[in-house]
């Protein structure tokens, strides 16, 4: 371990003499700084934050970590190239150690750049903020300062419902093709999301903890109905299973737009899990879609934001050192570059893979191909997370509290295996080169 400090130590002091470092910290100062203020929003303060945010944050992100792999593809292609490697291996000395110093100084490179996006961040937001009136920079405050946790309902799978709606009306679903499946799926979803005069629709939520910070919770709603002239107006009540707990309040909604009602977080048990059933006592039916409900609570601050999103993108830029340093160990420079790069654009497309997922949930029935290829592709999206980033960037500039538990459970188990994956290969391609002698 001594030897990869002296290692990283000598690779810093190059990285900086060469003025690489401060190269990469410019360039990203300057482009987040540059997207932040060419974004436009609609003049509201918290509107323009986050668009321009957003906007700022992903695409500086994005260039940072292409960045990080061409500079660790470099940097150890250019020592082997310049014989530097061929001289630590004449020596006593594990190539192992000699890979992870390497690694090391790249990954404080890598975590400074991270330090400074954020930075800029922080501070052109405040620049922005000071021409708008105090009322509107309190608003902000409200949002940004203080972090919240967004919880959608439990829901079943598209599949399952269909089926369920279809033997509720004794309709086989053997032999139903593609485009009539389509449409009893419509149908069987509509049902699900309708609320009739005098009826009652529930969900249920589990938020897996009771929250602890503030007073009140937020019950989001947004109705929807062909004229939307008409006011919604019912009530809800909150229940748990096993728990002594109750809350009931009247409501008269507007369609078309999330209207948030408080919610006191005395009402929610322990355990986090209960049930808000909404009765409509208005005159006509509405709708609540599935993403027109969410509650939310506090659960941080912007510190502790900030805190969780530098972690996860430390690691994030740390797998991506490891897999730019063992591609640059086994290729030249450029191939190694161009291929490592294919890769965190691949790693990108796991939404391309979510949608073709989603098409499956429209099959009535999966016989063993169908389930086959559903297998592969939950492979092919597990492998394809190795090299995507933390998906932070839409509850930072939404004022949202980070989900580490989210993170650690879906992304970081794959990312964690692709860094030790490629530390183990790039230890192997530099102990199976001939470097024990100095070439001339």
């Amino acid at each position: 371990m001594k030897n990869s400090l002296v290692i990283m130590k000598l690779t810093l002091r190059i990285l900086f003499r060469k003025g690489t470092v401060l190269s990469l910290l410019g360039l990203i100062c300057g482009l987040s700084t540059l997207v932040f203020y060419l974004s436009r929003g609609d003049g509201l303060l918290t509107n323009e934050l986050e668009i321009r945010i957003s906007y700022s944050y992903y695409m500086s992100y994005a260039i940072l970590s292409l960045s990080t792999i061409a500079l660790a593809c470099f940097t150890i292609r250019s020592q082997i190239d310049a014989k530097n490697v061929h001289l630590l291996s004449s020596m006593p000395l594990d190539r192992k150690w000699i890979v992870a110093g390497q690694a090391m100084a790249l990954m404080i490179v890598a975590g400074l750049a991270e330090l400074i996006l954020l930075g800029s961040l922080l501070v052109n937001s405040y620049v922005y903020s000071k021409s708008f009136t105090p009322e509107e920079k309190e608003q902000a405050s409200k949002k940004y300062l203080l972090s919240h946790r967004k919880v959608s309902p439990l829901y079943k799978n598209k599949r399952d419902i269909a089926r369920a709606y279809a033997e509720k009306r004794e309709i086989s679903v053997e032999g139903i093709g593609g485009i009539a499946w389509y449409r009893l799926t419509r149908k069987a979803m509509r049902e699900q999301q309708l609320i009739e005069p005098g009826k009652s629709l529930s969900w249920e939520f589990d938020l897996g903890e009771q929250p602890e910070v503030g007073e009140n919770g937020e019950l989001s709603l947004r109705f929807q109905r062909a004229d939307k002239r008409e006011q919604v107006k019912g009530y809800f009540e909150l229940s748990a299973e096993g728990y002594n707990l109750y809350f009931k309040k009247e409501i008269v909604a507007n369609q078309y737009k999330h209207e948030s009602f408080s919610i006191p977080l005395s009402s929610i048990p322990p355990n986090g899990r209960f049930v808000i059933k909404f009765t409509n006592t208005g005159q006509q039916a509405s709708v609540v879609t599935r993403s027109g409900i969410y509650f939310s609570y506090q659960k941080g601050t912007l510190w502790s934001n900030l805190f969780k999103s530098f972690i996860t993108q430390f690691i994030h830029l740390s797998v991506t050192v490891l897999v730019g340093i063992c591609a640059g160990i086994g290729l030249s420079f450029s191939v190694a570059t161009f291929m490592v790069m294919m890769l965190f654009v691949m790693s990108s497309s796991q939404g391309l893979f979510t949608v073709v997922m989603e098409g499956y949930g429209y099959m009535p029935v999966l016989d063993f191909w169908d389930k086959t290829g559903i297998f592969l592709l939950n492979s092919g999206m597990w492998i394809t997370k190795g090299l995507q980033p933390p998906d932070i960037v839409a509850s930072m500039s939404s004022g949202l509290d980070v989900g580490l538990y989210e993170l650690a459970s879906n992304w970081l188990p794959s990312v964690v295996f692709y860094g030790i994956f490629a530390y183990i290969l790039g230890t192997w391609l530099l102990s199976s080169k001939e470097l024990d002698k100095v070439q001339k």
